[in-house]
């Protein structure tokens, strides 16, 4: 495979950057140095980060995907190595591993739950799907031992839930807890299980300690719909590289239910 020449340090630009920056669509003229330290909505307003998201995404999963793989004794790839040894101390670099960690997807791709933006969506562990990507590793060879350090948050606490702690459930068990999940309670309306981000009123259920994104993968809910989900998704809390079969095989949406009726998240 002919690899893309990763970019040094030195070949980044200095960020001095306008509403309009940049004015290549390269990695190397965008000031991810900003995000070096914090991401806040200030800094993702300036530098216009949602609004660049498009080009962006591909080109860092390009660059993050050929770095260097360091292994644990186990055999597993080690997140907190990969990013000490590839990253450094790097203000751009450190800015790349923010804007793929740290800020919300919610902030740079709107709405997620659209074919086109789904690939890059929250249940896509962005530096894990570069390397599967380009180098073919599979989520399940990194170690779990720091992996909240390169995916984001909530994925994270859903990937890193105790495999004996999620149920064992057939799929007239799951559907009834997802129907329970997308029913409101005050009215008794079902939400379209593509647009409902986070189901509610199952905390006493056999689903209600798992983290919202576990519920999400299980439930086939949102973005992990069967009509959404991609290959580059989490999309079972236990097995990573897992892609359960559709709970519905054919699932009639309401037609009153479009892109432009849907909730961005």
């Amino acid at each position: 495979m002919n690899l893309i020449t990763p970019i040094t340090p030195t070949q980044w630009h200095e960020p001095h950057y306008t509403a309009s920056l940049p004015k290549k669509r390269e990695l190397r003229y965008f000031p991810f140095s900003e995000f070096a330290v914090s991401a806040s909505a200030d800094t993702i307003k300036q530098t216009r980060l949602a609004q660049h998201s498009s080009w962006i995404f591909p080109q860092l999963l390009a660059h993050i995907g050929q770095m260097r793989l360091y292994k644990t004794d186990s055999g597993h790839y080690h997140p907190l190595a990969f990013l000490d040894r590839n990253l450094g101390s790097d203000p751009q670099l450190q800015g790349m591993w923010r804007v793929m960690t740290r800020v919300k997807r919610s902030e740079l791709i709107k709405p997620q739950n659209t074919p086109q933006n789904a690939q890059y969506s929250a249940l896509v562990p962005l530096i894990l799907a570069a390397v599967r990507q380009y180098q073919g590793v599979p989520y399940s060879s990194w170690s779990r031992d720091g992996l909240g350090s390169i995916c984001e948050t909530n994925l994270a606490e859903a990937m890193l839930v105790e495999p004996e702690s999620v149920p064992k459930l057939d799929v007239t068990e799951i559907l009834e807890l997802r129907l329970l999940g997308l029913t409101t309670s005050t009215t008794g309306v079902v939400a379209n299980p593509v647009s409902k981000y986070a189901l509610t009123g199952l905390g006493t259920t056999a689903l209600g300690h798992l983290p919202t994104y576990a519920k999400t993968m299980i439930c086939q809910t949102w973005v992990a719909h069967p009509t959404l989900r991609t290959q580059y998704m989490v999309l079972d809390p236990v097995n990573w590289d897992t892609v359960p079969q559709p709970l519905i095989t054919q699932e009639v949406v309401p037609a009153k239910w479009t892109a432009a009726h849907q909730k961005w998240y």
